[in-house]
């Protein structure tokens, strides 16, 4: 399922690289095997405190924009992907998404956000209850 959410993530016109952002369990070994097998970047960091995870991961490779693309959402499409990217870009927005919960219209397993580093260091910084840490998007700066 990753290598798919992986291959899908790649196709998106306006995505630069594509890092797997995963945890520092052992059990996740198996997922840092399998980004060094097909050459794909990859992060460690916190199982629970997801924001610090991907504004490291972000940081580590000197992100201007993060897209996020969760490994539970295998139907993103590469080209509602890049209209979100490109909406991101010409609003100048510090977040844009297409989260069905927050009243897109997408189907579940499509979801895309797009957070600039700065509304994520922000978030970083400032999102100090646990709900904030543990869901990137809860605490936009």
């Amino acid at each position: 399922m990753l290598a798919h959410v992986v291959a899908r993530s790649c196709a998106i016109r306006g995505v630069d690289e594509v890092v797997v952002a995963t945890t520092i369990r052992p059990e996740d070994e198996a997922i840092v095997d399998l980004c060094r097998d097909r050459r794909w970047p990859v992060f460690r960091g916190s199982e629970h405190d997801v924001l610090d995870r991907y504004f490291r991961a972000g940081v580590s490779v000197g992100a201007e924009h993060v897209v996020r693309i969760t490994s539970d959402c295998p139907l993103v499409c590469p080209l509602e992907g890049a209209r979100v990217v490109q909406r991101h870009r010409e609003t100048g927005a510090d977040y844009t998404h297409n989260i069905t919960v927050w009243g897109s219209g997408m189907p579940l397993g499509t979801g895309v956000e797009v957070f600039t580093m700065q509304s994520l260091e922000t978030s970083w910084q400032d999102g100090l209850e646990p709900h904030h840490r543990e869901h990137v998007d809860e605490y936009v700066g």
